[in-house]
């Protein structure tokens, strides 16, 4: 058995024991990803389209509380879509069927706010939560000139 299988029969029985102690939080989820070096890959990272360092794309699928229902690395040419349907796909645990009364969220950030994506989350039967490309901007501009009171209130006032 290659070491990759090793890793996820470990992984798969780690998560089932989580899920016995303390119980995934599968209604709210949420995936992400981060562009980092890796400078020991070698050819494993795909062709390089710019001049700079190798880099490799880490993602991460988590339940309610933040444990990571799996983790893998991908080539940098791989698409939002594929890349979020080969997370999904990588779960080693059986997810709970969806039914109408019980939903499960996936919450992901504007760099997922794809048609594709969402078309995606629906098949998975999902409902997603995902933050509109500008929408942050946005925020911050139309809170432009207030600040945290200093009091032990948490309203926010005119600065």
């Amino acid at each position: 058995m290659d070491a990759g299988r090793v890793f996820k029969k470990l992984w798969a029985n780690g998560l089932e024991e989580y899920d016995e102690l303390k119980g995934i939080q599968w209604r709210w989820q949420s995936m992400d990803g981060a562009m980092t070096k890796a400078l020991w890959a070698g050819k494993k990272t795909g062709p390089i389209r710019r001049i700079e360092p190798r880099t490799g794309q880490t993602q991460s699928a988590c339940e309610g509380r933040g444990v990571p229902l799996e983790l893998a690395s991908m080539e940098p040419i791989a698409t939002t879509s594929s890349w979020s349907k080969r997370r999904l796909l990588s779960i080693p645990v059986r997810r709970p069927e969806v039914r109408l009364y019980w939903q499960q969220n996936m919450c992901l950030d504007k760099g997922y706010d794809y048609d594709e994506v969402r078309d995606l989350l629906r098949d998975f039967r999902y409902t997603a939560h995902i933050r509109a490309r500008g929408e942050e901007a946005r925020e911050i501009k139309r809170a432009a000139g207030f600040k945290a009171s200093g009091g032990s209130s948490s309203a926010l006032t005119a600065g």
